[in-house]
């Protein structure tokens, strides 16, 4: 038998195949890079998605409850509201004008 590495036809044929291989190697672990990379990308944009949502639920709902403490802030403070609360359970009147103290500062 003939050793096959000592023919020239089949060095060649291997040099040739070899620097093939390596193109097509590298051609094949780029595409594989490209695919992770597109696969990642697509993940944290739907994490980034479902984020965004669960912050505009929180923005909605912080909206909801300013109005509602608007809201209640003008209804306690309603002048006439402290005026019978003042009157009906701490049972306060107004003072007469006799009772009344004026103060005046020295310094003017």
């Amino acid at each position: 038998m003939h050793n096959w590495f000592s023919f020239g036809l089949f060095n060649a044929l291997f040099s040739d195949l070899s620097e093939k291989l390596k193109f097509v190697l590298l051609l094949t672990l780029l595409l594989f890079i490209t695919g992770l990379g597109s696969v990642w990308i697509t993940h944290n944009t739907r994490l980034l998605i479902i984020e965004k949502d669960n912050l505009s639920f929180q923005l909605q709902s912080l909206e909801n409850e300013a109005v509602n403490l608007t809201l209640e802030e003008t209804t306690l403070s309603d002048k006439s509201r402290i005026e019978s609360i003042a009157t009906n359970n701490l049972h306060m009147q107004p003072i007469a004008h006799s009772q009344r103290v004026f103060m005046y500062s020295v310094y003017n």
